[in-house]
């Protein structure tokens, strides 16, 4: 009996990608100016970036119904499952992935406790346990832990986004444009939080390297940059400016409509696995 992994959309692996790996990827909804789009099936994120930058209207999102992962447990029923959802602490798909489960005996439900790329790196090592032949319940176990040594970090070309997606005051997003300041966010607990903040793209970047340094990186297990927006200017920017840390240029991917409405464009992260 084969092991198959379903997820949403908030991963940022793209429907392709998704295919090529033998996964099935969900996608949520973006809702701009009350038209609905399908995550990376309706729309694509440059597409998503350019129609972000041309409206004034806060682009809304929401999570995967119940009704598409029973769907998709009952399309897969004769193989094992392990559906790995977005935090449960920012959307509600892990809820509605666990109410769908209820009558599914195979599937096991993983709350990643991540976003974006950190979903997306916890993702990349069930498939490798799958690889090795690890039995289903094996499997869920060492996620368990290894999502407890995954860290994400982001740093911010504007603050406009958050503010308009209540991450943030309108004070702290006025006061931070006028002084240049670029906050450097992070997950704890899947919940978002501030690691630091710099005057500038170059010094947040600093900022977010001296972590990645402090940290101690995982370099046997995957890891990922990305970018938000239609240009990968800001990331590669990036490594060029912390080549100490030794990046692959090849780990960058594209953030998505569902986090990149809040994000917005110019937005730099990374995450890993630490030792």
């Amino acid at each position: 009996m084969s092991i198959r992994i379903i997820t949403d959309s908030g991963c940022d692996i793209s429907q392709k990608e998704a295919k090529e790996k033998g996964i099935v990827v969900l996608p949520l909804t973006t809702i701009i100016n009350q038209k609905e789009y399908r995550d990376g099936i309706d729309i694509q994120a440059d597409e998503f970036y350019e129609q972000l930058i041309s409206t004034d209207i806060m682009p809304t999102t929401s999570q995967v119904t119940i009704g598409a992962f029973l769907d998709a447990f009952e399309q897969y029923k004769d193989d094992e499952i392990i559906c790995m959802t977005i935090s449960s602490q920012l959307s509600g798909c892990f809820q509605s992935a666990s109410v769908a489960a209820q009558d599914y005996e195979k599937v096991r439900i993983v709350d990643t406790m991540n976003v974006s790329l950190g979903s997306r790196n916890l993702i990349e090592l069930a498939l490798s346990y799958i690889e090795k032949g690890m039995d289903i319940d094996s499997i869920v176990e060492q996620l368990e832990m290894d999502k407890t040594k995954c860290k994400v970090y982001a740093y911010f070309d504007t603050l406009e986004f958050l503010k308009r997606g209540g991450r943030i005051s309108s004070a702290v997003a006025a006061a931070g444009s006028i002084l240049n300041i670029k906050p450097v966010l992070t997950l704890k607990e899947g919940v978002i939080e501030m690691s630091g903040k710099a005057r500038g793209l170059k010094k947040a970047g600093s900022c977010m390297a001296k972590c990645v340094m402090e940290d101690g990186m995982d370099f046997s297990k995957p890891y990922h940059l990305a970018y938000s927006g239609c240009s990968k200017e800001g990331v590669l920017s990036f490594l060029d400016n912390n080549k100490e840390l030794n990046l692959d240029s090849g780990k960058i991917v594209q953030i998505g409509p569902t986090i990149g409405t809040h994000a917005g464009p110019g937005a730099v992260a990374i995450s890993y696995f630490v030792k």
